[in-house]
């Protein structure tokens, strides 16, 4: 199982490094809560424990 922390921290790593954003920490966290939110989740992502 994935903790999906673990999971937003590596995501967010891999944006800031790729696209050298200045986006904060918590607020791509925010983000990225509210598009999975508001998303239709394929069903990979049901395999992922939302808090």
């Amino acid at each position: 199982m994935i903790d999906y922390e673990d999971f937003k921290r590596g995501l967010y790593e891999y944006f800031v490094g790729k696209y050298k954003n200045k986006l904060s920490e918590d607020m791509f966290a925010k983000l990225l809560d509210v598009s999975i939110k508001y998303s239709k989740p394929a069903k990979n992502w049901k395999k992922l424990k939302l808090s």
